[in-house]
């Protein structure tokens, strides 16, 4: 197993149908690190977890990445939507207009100064 993905769109100011606090996620990562460190103790190769697959939340990454240190998360995930529903007939004109393709790389930025700020240890995907 190369990898362990928890998390859909859970997190966050703008999750959908549930929603679980940073501390509560936290927690839970650190739980999720300590069994598999057990489980692949004598392993050469433990898997990576990646998390948490939320629509970014500057506030809620961060005290994400600050509740669970150093070692725990080897990659944050986030999904961005920012092109609309899939069945708009102007959806292609998002596509090729780089003035809209644009604005979402203000949440890139963020992703990435948590990540070079509060978990160094860790990678944006």
């Amino acid at each position: 197993m190369e990898y362990i993905y928890i998390g859909n769109e859970l997190g966050g100011a703008n999750s959908i149908g549930a929603s679980v606090s940073a501390a509560q996620y936290a927690k839970d990562l650190l739980k999720l690190r300590e069994m598999v460190d057990r489980l692949y103790e004598n392993s050469q190769q433990k898997p990576m977890i990646v998390a948490p697959g939320a629509f970014f939340d500057d506030k809620w990454y961060h005290e994400l990445v600050t509740k669970t240190g150093p070692n725990v998360v080897t990659a944050l995930t986030h999904h961005i939507y920012n092109m609309g529903a899939g069945d708009d007939p102007k959806l292609i004109y998002r596509f090729v207009n780089p003035t809209y393709l644009s604005e979402v790389s203000k949440t890139f930025r963020q992703l990435k100064n948590i990540v070079e700020k509060h978990a160094p240890w860790s990678s944006a995907w």
